[in-house]
């Protein structure tokens, strides 16, 4: 926790008082060559409130087996996924987050805290510098930067010989820090710092600059490169590092330096394959997350010196485009994290703020507020129409003691550690209460939803999904229920309800209610057949069967009278001369549809028995029974293979002879009788009877 509180310290007044001199002392036991685990994980990491900082695991681990786990406190948002974790802050502060490392067995190997500072983006006009290898001398880095602060109405000037105006800088592929305070030149590059050594005194005054806000030192993935785990040693590079930082510190002690956390190497092992390197895959990420370490542990107590996770937030296995080089993508990463460091060693005083009531919605028999975070609050106090209701230390509180139709005024006010109180500004809610869903029915028309009726609404809305759908408006009404006539058979719909009126509207019953849809079959036809009737009906889409059922009479009540497959019934149950209904009902396992009420009717008239047919001199003479319930009868007749054709109607039930008088001599003739009442006919002989007329 000493550590925490240094680095509090130095956020807030951005000057530590601790000597150069008396902290490198320290350095020998800070490195852990000899230690099996490395971990690279920054003591302070720096974010903008509303940001994502992300932490890739792999980057700050050196084994692949290790893992570390974050303990996130619940003022900071957070999100995991396999390979990294996300920490948005949606309020400035400096929050304290505690890790562990476990080894693959689950061994705890290694645990810290990190510092977590977030500010609200407050970028001040500034001159600065960025010193570093091919990552700095790509220029995107630098570029992006310049944006930044163009998009926040500020300026960014950088000091450099190297790029071209305003974008400058001090980058040299290949370079590393032995070479910045040994060398003069090499190759194409100069050296401007050197003067029988690193010199920043010299450079600054050669160059003619004197206005300096802060230097960015970003190397070391050079100074490791040709290094195996044998002989992998840190010392001497830092021992450069410290050269540059005592150099800058002779030429202003109070300007901030900060140190880019060098980056690891790609994940991809085609990346080593196709790249000359002195070390494995496995070597080289080792070392890079060593020195990484080494370099937080040998200049921690620093004054003025602070460290930018660049190597956190960069995904090593998508946004580099080589070994060591970021894409485009990850350059501007780099760049983001840089200005959020310097927006929060810019702005060190935390701006504590009332909270601000975000949200307040109706909620399954509740109000639910919800409200922004108060740096520093100790507890929430829910105040409704001026009266505590609760207090809480979470950022949300259900208010369930209210009433449909009622109106309500809220505030928030946050107690403070420092004893300060600050009270949010009011905000008024109405409240309608959910509409209980009743039902949702299978009818004629499509589904029929029911609901019970909220005090004060004035209107439903009414909405209806599928099983792995969002919810879609279907209509709305005045009334408590309403017909989806749009519903497709064989569909599942799950159907809810929203009341409104002109101040507020309701929650809504997520769940919702539910209705498998089997449309209700169409009656296409009721035909008297010898002894019997045949329905016929329209098959359903999602059905598995049918239901059918009878009754005798207009105001009757309905019988079901056979359950099949098919799309038609045989009812031989039948008698002649009685009235008959019919209509249907689909199925699915325990799901029926609805039916046409009125149904299908017919009278069964049984078929009319020939008894007699003779050949008389006046002509055929067609002798046949009576049919109960029959009013007339039709006389059919055709001659050999042809079709039968009505000759004549016969009215009166009790009339059963018929003399055919157009009848040929020497013509054979076949006869056949339906019976008729009204629009009802009966069935008949199919092979009628047959004569040859004589005369």
């Amino acid at each position: 926790m000493g550590v925490l509180k240094r680095i509090i310290s130095v956020c807030l007044t951005l000057a530590l008082v601790v000597s150069f001199v008396g902290v490198s002392a320290v350095t020998a036991s800070a490195l852990s060559e000899n230690a099996r685990y490395y971990e690279s994980i920054p003591e302070t990491a720096y974010a903008t409130v509303g940001e994502v900082f992300k932490i890739y695991y792999n980057n700050v681990l050196s084994l692949p087996g290790l893992k570390v786990v974050f303990n996130i406190p619940q003022d900071l948002k957070k999100s995991y996924f396999d390979d990294r974790i996300e920490i948005t802050a949606e309020f400035p502060g400096d929050f304290s987050i505690p890790w562990r490392v476990y080894d693959s067995e689950y061994v705890l190997v290694d645990s810290g805290e990190m510092l977590f500072v977030a500010r609200e983006i407050n970028l001040k006009n500034a001159t600065g510098l960025l010193l570093g290898d091919s990552t700095v001398n790509a220029g995107t880095v630098t570029q992006t930067m310049l944006d930044i602060y163009e998009q926040n109405g500020k300026t960014l000037t950088l000091l450099g010989t190297r790029g071209t105006a305003p974008n400058l800088h001090e980058g040299r592929g290949g370079w590393t820090a032995s070479m910045y305070c040994n060398i003069e030149e090499q190759g194409l590059y100069q050296n401007p710092f050197y003067n029988d050594g690193f010199d920043f005194s010299y450079y600054m005054n050669s160059q003619g600059y004197s206005k300096l806000d802060f230097v960015i030192i970003q190397l070391g993935i050079n100074d490791i490169k040709k290094m195996t785990l044998e002989n992998y040693s840190s010392r001497g590079v830092l021992s450069n590092f410290e050269k540059i930082i005592s150099s800058i510190r002779e030429y202003n002690s109070k300007v901030p330096i900060i140190i880019g956390v060098t980056i690891p190497p790609s994940e991809k092992v085609s990346d080593f394959n196709e790249n000359y390197v002195f070390s494995s895959e496995f070597e080289y990420r080792n070392n890079i997350i060593h020195f990484a370490s080494d370099l937080i542990k040998y200049f921690d107590g620093f004054s003025n010196l602070y460290f930018s996770a660049i190597n956190c937030v960069i995904d090593t296995g998508n946004e580099l485009s080589d070994l060591v080089h970021p894409t485009s993508v990850g350059y501007r990463n780099i760049a983001k994290q840089y200005i959020s460091t310097l927006n929060c060693l810019f702005n060190p005083k935390i701006e504590v703020k009332a909270p601000a009531i975000s949200s307040v919605s109706n909620s399954n028999g509740s109000i639910v507020l919800k409200w922004t975070a108060t740096y520093g609050a100790k507890g929430y106090y829910i105040l409704r129409d001026n009266k505590v209701l609760g207090v809480v230390d979470a950022l949300s509180y259900r208010d369930v003691s209210i009433e449909s139709g009622g109106k309500y005024t809220y505030k928030i006010k946050a107690v403070c550690e420092d004893g300060n109180a600050y009270i949010s500004k009011a905000k008024t809610a109405y409240y309608l209460g959910t509409p209980v869903l009743k039902s949702a029915t299978n009818v004629q028309a499509g589904v029929s939803v029911k609901w019970g009726a909220v005090a004060t609404a004035k209107e439903y809305n009414v909405y209806r999904k599928t099983a792995n759908g969002s919810w879609s408006k279907l209509g709305k009404t005045t009334g408590t229920s309403y017909t989806d006539k749009t519903a497709k058979s064989g569909t599942k719909y799950f159907y809810t309800v929203i009341a409104t009126s002109s101040v507020a509207k309701s929650s809504y019953d997520n769940y919702g209610v539910s209705s498998y849809f089997i449309a209700t079959p169409k009656l296409s036809s009721v035909t008297n057949k010898n002894n019997s009737t045949v329905v016929k009906w329209t098959a359903v889409k999602g059905a598995k069967g049918y239901n059918v059922y009878r009754k005798t009479s207009k105001n009757g009540s309905w019988t079901k009278v056979a359950k099949t497959t098919g799309t038609s019934y045989t009812d031989k149950s039948v008698k002649s001369g009685s009235n008959y209904f019919y209509t249907v009902k689909a199925y699915n396992g325990s799901t029926f549809s609805s039916y046409n009420t009125s149904g299908i009717a017919t009278k069964y008239l049984s078929v009319p028995k020939i008894t007699k047919v003779t050949s008389k001199t006046t002509g055929v003479s067609v002798s046949y029974n009576s049919v109960s319930g029959a009013k007339g009868y039709n006389i059919y007749r055709k001659t050999g293979k042809g079709s039968w054709v009505k000759i004549a109607t016969v009215n009166g039930n009790s009339k059963t002879t018929y003399l055919d008088k157009t009848a040929k001599k020497n013509t054979t003739y076949t006869y056949t009788v339906r019976a008729v009442n009204g629009k009802y006919i009966s069935y008949y002989n199919t092979k009628g009877v047959s004569v040859k007329d004589k005369y």
